[in-house]
C-alpha cells in the first residue's frame, strides 16, 4: 500500500487495503486525543491522551473488518469516531467517499441512517423505562420513516429477523435475558436499513453459548441485508470466526493488518504472535506441543507513549532502533501489513 497525497492506493488487490474509491469506509490518519488531569501527580497537570495515535485503514463493501486489542488500546474510540459521537483531533473519514469530518450535525444526522452500531453492553444500552416497540420504533420515526399501523409491523417484522418473538414486542428490557436484549439491539440498529454497522464488543459480555448465537445471526443478516461491519472485539476466536480480515492495535495505533486465514496462518508482528499464543487450539497434540508467549511488563501509559516503536517496553525481540524509530505500516507480503523494524532492516 501506498500513499498518493491525502488518498490510500491499494497495491496489493483484494486482499489488502482497498483504496478510497472501492472502499464504503476510508480511515485515513486518524487521532483523537482528550485532555485529561493526571491523578498521581504532584503538580496535578492537563495532559493529552493519545487514544487513537495516526490509524488508516478502509473496508470494501460487504466486508467484515475485525479490529482487535487489549483494553484501552482506542477500539472503541475508533467506532465512535466513525459515527461522529466524539470529535476527533485530526485525520479524515469517508464513507462512500463522502467524508463525514466535513458534515454540520444535521447532514451528520441523515448519514447515521446509513451507519449503525451495536454497543457492547445490552444491560446499559436499552432504555429500561421504554418498551421493546418504543426502542425500536424511535429511529423510525427519528429518520421520519413510518407511523402508525406500519410502524408497528415494521418492528414486528425486525424482531421476527433477529430471532425473537413478535408477542414480545410491548415488553420492558428487564423481561429479556442478555442474548435477548442484544437481538433486540440488532434490531434496532437494523430496523433503518443501515449499509454500515459497526459491532463494538457486541457479545462480551454473554456466555459462550449465547456468544455463538449471536454471532451466526450477524453473519446470517450480514448476508440478507448485504451488511458492511466494522467488529471489534478483544477475543481473536471470536473474531476469527466472522472476519474477512483482521487488524490487530496496540497503544491507539494498528501494529500489523492482513486477511484472516494469513494472519492465523503467518502472524508477523511480536504482539500479534503473543496474542495469538493464547488462543485455545481445540486438538490435544497440537496444543501440547505449542508454545505460550507471556508478555512482561504493563502496557504504558497513553498520557506517555514511548518514544520508537510503542511496544519495545514488551517486545522480546526488541533492538536498539526500536527504542528511537518508530517503525512505519508496510506490506511485507501482499496484503499484509506491519509496523515491525524485524521486517524492514
Amino acid at each position: 500500500m501506498i500513499r498518493s497525497g491525502s488518498r490510500w492506493e491499494s497495491v496489493s488487490g483484494i486482499g489488502g487495503v482497498m483504496s478510497a474509491q472501492d472502499a464504503l469506509i476510508d480511515v485515513q490518519d486518524l487521532k483523537v486525543q482528550f485532555l485529561a488531569m493526571e491523578q498521581f501527580t504532584a503538580a496535578r497537570k492537563r495532559s493529552r491522551i493519545r487514544a487513537v495515535d495516526g490509524v488508516s485503514f478502509a473496508i470494501q463493501r460487504g466486508e467484515v473488518l475485525g479490529l482487535v486489542g487489549e483494553s484501552g488500546c482506542g477500539k472503541s474510540t475508533i467506532s465512535r469516531s466513525i459515527l461522529q459521537l466524539i470529535p476527533i483531533t485530526s485525520g479524515d473519514i469517508y464513507f462512500n467517499g463522502q467524508n463525514l469530518c466535513e458534515l454540520n450535525e444535521r447532514q451528520m444526522r441523515r448519514i447515521r441512517r446509513r451507519i449503525q452500531i451495536i454497543f457492547q453492553d445490552p444491560y446499559a444500552s436499552l432504555n429500561p423505562s421504554m418498551t421493546v416497540y418504543q426502542t425500536i420504533a424511535e429511529l423510525l420515526s427519528i429518520h421520519h420513516i413510518a407511523e402508525g399501523r406500519e410502524k408497528r409491523g415494521r418492528v414486528r417484522e425486525m424482531l421476527e429477523v433477529v430471532e425473537l418473538d413478535p408477542g414480545f414486542i410491548d415488553r420492558y428490557p428487564h423481561e429479556f435475558s442478555g442474548g435477548q436484549r442484544q437481538r433486540i439491539s440488532i434490531a434496532r440498529a437494523l430496523i433503518v436499513n443501515p449499509e454500515f454497522l459497526v459491532a463494538d464488543e457486541p457479545v462480551s459480555s454473554l456466555d459462550v453459548s449465547v456468544q455463538a448465537q449471536i454471532i451466526n445471526l450477524l453473519q446470517e443478516l450480514q448476508e440478507k441485508f448485504d451488511l458492511t461491519y466494522l467488529f471489534i472485539s478483544h477475543d481473536l476466536s471470536v473474531v476469527r470466526h466472522i472476519s474477512n480480515r483482521i487488524a490487530i492495535m496496540y497503544l491507539g495505533k494498528i501494529v500489523e493488518l492482513a486477511s484472516t486465514d494469513e494472519l492465523f496462518r503467518n502472524p508477523m508482528h511480536p504482539y500479534s504472535k503473543a496474542l495469538l499464543s493464547a488462543v485455545p487450539i481445540p486438538d490435544p497434540e497440537v496444543e501440547i506441543d505449542r508454545q505460550r508467549i507471556i508478555l512482561t511488563g504493563e502496557v504504558p501509559s497513553a498520557y506517555n507513549i514511548p518514544a520508537g516503536c510503542r511496544f519495545n517496553t514488551r517486545c522480546w525481540k526488541s533492538m536498539d532502533v526500536c527504542f528511537s524509530v518508530e517503525p512505519e505500516m508496510t506490506e511485507i507480503e501482499q496484503g499484509h501489513f506491519t509496523a515491525c523494524h524485524l521486517y524492514t532492516r
